[in-house]
């Protein structure tokens, strides 16, 4: 193969100083390389930003293992995303095409039917840069074959370590609904199970699982597991007193929808009486898109249950935040685990850790005013539902008709910017007009996307405290990082840099309470490109920097939607921070891990000597163009690297400076600071980056939450 490399250079005129061959044996089989490189580019000086023959060696090493891997596609791709990155120009030049094949691969139905309860849907779509399955039922997503785990081990493994804490290892479970089997198998992996009943009325769905999910159903097969195709809601009353064997676990894994009417205070009572003493039940409530359903059921449980406590998680098949219930007829402290029990098991998870199993019980701050949770000032343990006041919202009355466009301006032949009245948009703090700005396909300012805008805000503000002086925000033309980072008293300029004059044109027009801000007097507002003002200020310094531009690979490549992956863009970046400063960059989702994995070493590489945190949360992710379903391109959880020239702890930050600023966080608190910093499982592994030590003061051999960890106090 290499001859063979050497010879097309010669023969195609690529043995100058500009040329480049690699040759890939699509085989990835027999002796002798599978990947050789030629041309006059590999001796040309200065023509690559590393040593050429550790940039070699690792490209081939990357390449040979996913042609083995029988992915000869993937290959090519790897290959020539790794050629730009490592011979990428100046900081406007080099913008390789990224994110793999999520955006070739056609969304299509592979069947559906109707059963007397339901229908369903099996898709063929993409997933994690490779194609995948996913049911639905009645047009909701319930799982995908590659992100199922994510939610089946949130919705077991947490109990199970709770329960095996109370001093009887669990060995009895009932579910009800779950009849694909991807729960059972979770549970089944514990070695202490001895029998579990499913109650799934629609038989339709196990033989669907079984079709077209053989590895999720594989449970299925297990002799410690009972299917029964029954009315659940039926048995349970039934057998609520019956002297049937207690159980140490149940689980709720219903459709949403249709059983609402069926959660009744009496239901649950029944649910009691068929669980032991230390026994727990989990429930999936819902993503906090419905927050009154979410409040209600909260309600039952807590009125029921004598402990109840609410879960947060990110998980990619559903909008987030996604909310699960855990309730028990004992006294219950979820943070009191034996991780030996775990330990023993011996389970390699796609999601779940003992961190983050402290992580799931932080919730963001509009969960917490929803339900009658005080709001933290300092990261707290969780506090039961029993004790909040779970007294309603207050919902936004919009006075015209929802989705009316109230301005549009036309931006190229397919796409526009325009403003909606939404009750999901943005809602002013004084009860006025709830209002949506979307830029091409994508909201770019509501509510849900603030999520976003105040990850990469204000962990990066609370960790650098009183230093946060000089704040460069790349993008964020919607004004609500500048916001965030005005709240603080020491900050004394905030540059804003965005190409998109609409924007600013629109924000200022229709939002007028964030339009505030960026009039601030220490608020620099620049309408131009972004790369040319970085090279145009080279010589300026920031305590932090905020890239709040995103990366785009289902738009058409331009300076607007890529974002140079090279490390010449990465060291000028870093010569324009403080020796203390911070870099905040959105990564990726798990949609394009590879893009992830790419900017995850280009960090390391710039800030050697330094540290690089990533943080994984959620994001609003919606249909984009020629999309059949909803989160091809992106899906949560969303991952953002908080980098710097200097080693720091990002959970070392001073709370009481935090409480001074009073900045009202739509999703921000310092509980989900803690939790922002505790990636899912394969992200850890991905990333080779463990959570930073200490995650709410925690000792993961034991014991319940340290001293240290203050009780929740009002602000």
């Amino acid at each position: 193969l290499p001859d063979f490399a050497t010879q097309l250079a010669s023969a195609w005129g690529l043995d100058g100083p500009a040329g480049l061959v690699v040759a890939l044996r699509a085989d990835g089989e027999g002796g002798g390389p599978l990947v050789a490189l030629a041309g006059g580019l590999l001796s040309a000086e200065g023509a690559f930003e590393a040593a050429p023959y550790q940039w070699q060696t690792d490209l081939q090493k990357d390449v040979s293992e996913l042609l083995r891997a029988g992915s000869p596609g993937k290959a090519v791709a790897s290959a020539l995303s790794a050629v730009a990155d490592a011979t990428g120009g100046g900081v406007g030049h080099g913008l390789p095409v990224l994110g793999g094949t999520t955006g070739i691969i056609e969304q299509e139905k592979l069947t559906d039917w109707k059963s007397q309860y339901q229908t369903g849907e099996v898709w063929e779509s993409a997933c994690a840069e490779e194609r995948c399955l996913e049911f639905f039922l009645d047009d909701v997503r319930q799982f995908s074959d590659r992100f199922e785990r994510y939610y089946h081990e949130a919705m077991c493994y947490p109990a199970l370590n709770i329960i095996a804490s109370s001093g009887t290892p669990p060995r009895r479970v009932l579910m009800l609904g779950g009849g694909d089997g991807g729960i059972a198998s979770r549970v089944l992996s514990v070695d202490t199970i001895e029998h579990m009943t499913i109650l799934d009325i629609d038989e339709k769905v196990t033989e669907t699982a079984k079709e077209y999910f053989p590895s999720l159903s594989a449970s299925t097969a297990d002799a410690r597991l009972e299917i029964l195709h029954t009315d659940a809601i039926a048995w349970v009353t039934k057998h609520a007193d019956s002297d049937l064997d207690r159980f140490d676990l149940v689980i709720i894994d219903f459709t949403d929808a249709p059983l609402e009417s069926m959660f009744s205070n009496t239901f649950y009572a029944s649910l009691r009486a068929l669980l032991t003493p230390t026994g727990v039940l989990m429930q999936n409530i819902g993503s906090m898109q419905a927050p009154r359903e979410i409040m209600d059921l909260f309600k039952k449980h807590a009125k029921v249950f004598r402990s109840t406590f609410a879960l947060t998680t990110a998980i990619p098949d559903y909008a987030t935040d996604y909310i699960l219930g855990l309730s028990s007829p004992g006294v219950v402290d979820p943070w009191s685990v034996d991780w030996a029990f775990w330990a023993r098991q011996g389970i390699e998870t796609t999601y779940y850790t003992p961190e983050l199993h402290y992580a799931l019980f932080a919730h963001p701050a509009n969960a917490k005013r929803w339900l009658g949770l005080p709001i933290e000032v300092s990261p707290s343990r969780p506090i039961p539902m029993q004790q909040a006041s779970l007294r309603g919202i207050r919902v936004n009355k919009q006075k015209g008709e929802n989705d009316q466009v109230l301005e549009a301006t036309k931006m190229g032949e397919r796409s526009a910017i325009k403003v909606v009245r939404d009750v999901e948009g943005y809602c002013p703090p004084d009860g006025g007009e709830c209002r949506l700005l979307r830029v091409g396909i994508r909201p770019a300012l509501s509510h849900w996307t603030t999520i976003e805008q105040e990850a990469l805000a204000l962990p990066a503000m609370n960790i650098l405290g009183r230093r946060a002086r000089r704040v460069l925000v790349l993008g964020g033309a919607t004004g609500v990082i500048a916001a965030r980072a005005l709240k603080y008293p020491q900050v004394e300029k905030v540059v804003v840099v965005d190409s998109s004059a609409l924007t600013f044109q629109y924000v200022a027009t229709w939002f007028p309470d964030i339009d505030k801000a960026l009039q601030d007097s220490r608020v620099d507002r620049v309408e131009g490109d972004v790369y040319e003002w970085l090279l145009d200020h080279a010589g300026e310094r920031f305590d932090l920097i905020v890239m709040s531009l995103r990366h785009s690979p289902w738009s058409q490549p331009a300076p607007t939607s890529r974002i140079p992956c090279n490390s010449r863009f990465y060291a000028h970046l870093r010569g324009m921070l403080e020796p203390h400063g911070l870099l905040v960059q959105p990564a990726s989702t798990v949609q394009t891990p590879r893009h992830m994995k790419r900017l995850m070493a280009l960090h390391r590489a710039a800030f050697e000597g330094g540290s690089v945190w990533p943080m994984a949360h959620g994001l609003d992710f919606g249909v984009h163009d020629g999309e059949e379903l909803d989160g091809k391109h992106m899906k949560p959880p969303a991952v953002t690297l908080v980098s710097s020239p200097t080693q720091f702890d990002p959970y070392d930050v001073d709370w009481a400076h935090w409480q001074s600023a009073q900045v009202e966080a739509f999703h921000y608190t310092p509980s989900m600071h803690h939790a922002f910093f505790v990636l899912p499982a394969e992200l850890q592994r991905l990333l080779d980056s463990r959570p930073p030590p200490g995650i709410f003061g925690q000792s993961l051999t034991g014991a319940s939450a340290a001293e240290s960890i203050s009780a929740p106090e009002e602000t």
